[in-house]
C-alpha cells in the first residue's frame, strides 16, 4: 500500500536551498523553515530557482487524513523529484508524500489540532487551529500567519475539494471496506474470518467524519472554504503534473466515485 520505488526520489530534509519567494537573497533548507513554522515556495537546484509543486495539497490531504507526522520531524515521511524540460535543466520540485503510518489518529494526544477542542487536555495543541502540525513531536507549527495568499488559496482548493469528495459514503466505504480484500488478505485459509466487522467499521467511519468536517467549524476553515470552488487552481502551467512518468495514473473526481461503486476493479475506462 502507498508503495511505489519513484527514480530520483530523495527525502524533503535533503532540500538544502530554499527560498520563501523567487526573488529573496536570504535561503535555508527546508527543515531550517519547517522549524521557523515558515514553508518556503521555492528552492534553488543546479544554480536555478524553481517553485516546490504540490507541497500544500499534500498538507491538505494530512489534514483530512489526521496524519499527524505527515512530513516527519526529521523529514523522513516525504521527499521530493527534480522535474527536468527536455534540455534536462531543472524546472520545478515535486514534493512526493510517503509513509502515511500515521493517519486516522482522529484523537490521539500527538493530534494538536484535536487537542485543542479538550479543554482538560495538558497535550501540546496549536496556537491557532488554522496553523498545519507537520510532526508527531514538533513543538512548531506550520504558521497559517505565515503563508502567503497563493499558499493558502492551494490548501483551502485541496481541502474544499478533498472534503467534498470524502463526503460521499460510496467513496469512504470503498476506501474502509476495500471490496472485503483486507479479510481475505488475512484469512487466507478461507474460513470466512472477518476482522472489519459492521461496528468497527461504522465507528471508524462516523469517527472520520467528525473529524473532517471539524475543518470547516467557524474557528477552522469555515468561512475561508465556503466560497472556494471545486474547479482545481491552475498554476505552474508550464510544468503540468504528469502521473504516468511516476508510472501512478490520475483519476478525476467522476471516475474516482464510478470505480467505487463497482462490485470489482475496472482496469479500463
Amino acid at each position: 500500500m502507498m508503495s511505489r520505488w519513484i527514480q530520483g526520489y530523495q527525502d524533503v530534509d535533503m532540500l538544502s536551498d530554499c527560498l520563501l519567494h523567487a526573488t529573496d537573497a536570504e535561503s535555508l533548507p527546508f527543515m531550517g523553515w519547517l522549524k521557523q513554522g515558515r514553508l518556503p515556495q521555492f528552492a534553488r537546484i543546479e544554480s536555478r530557482v524553481v517553485p516546490i509543486l504540490g507541497l500544500m495539497e499534500i498538507l491538505a490531504a494530512s489534514r483530512l487524513l489526521a496524519d499527524t507526522d505527515v512530513l516527519g520531524g526529521g523529514g523522513k515521511n516525504a521527499g521530493f523529484v527534480i522535474e527536468r524540460n527536455i534540455h534536462e535543466a531543472p524546472v520545478a520540485v515535486r514534493m512526493v508524500k510517503i509513509d502515511a503510518g500515521e493517519s486516522f489518529n482522529f484523537t490521539a494526544e500527538c493530534n494538536h489540532f484535536a487537542q485543542g477542542f479538550n479543554p482538560l487536555s495538558s497535550n501540546h495543541q496549536l496556537r491557532d487551529f488554522k496553523d498545519l502540525q507537520y510532526g508527531n513531536n514538533q513543538p512548531v507549527a506550520i504558521q497559517w500567519t505565515s503563508l502567503t495568499q497563493q499558499q493558502r488559496q492551494a490548501f483551502l482548493s485541496a481541502l474544499k475539494r478533498g472534503w467534498v469528495f470524502l463526503a460521499k459514503p460510496t467513496v469512504t466505504n470503498f476506501i474502509v471496506r476495500r471490496r472485503g480484500l483486507f479479510d481475505k488478505a488475512v484469512d487466507t485459509e478461507g474460513t470466512g474470518r472477518v476482522l472489519l466487522n459492521q461496528s468497527l467499521v461504522n465507528t471508524f467511519l462516523q469517527g472520520w467524519a467528525k473529524y473532517r468536517n471539524a475543518q470547516t467549524k467557524p474557528q477552522v476553515y469555515g468561512a475561508l472554504i465556503a466560497g472556494v470552488s471545486l474547479v482545481p487552481l491552475t498554476t505552474h502551467k508550464h510544468v503540468p503534473f504528469t502521473p504516468k512518468a511516476y508510472g501512478a495514473v490520475s483519476h478525476q473526481t467522476a471516475e474516482a466515485e464510478f470505480l467505487a461503486q463497482q462490485k470489482d476493479d475496472v482496469t479500463h475506462m
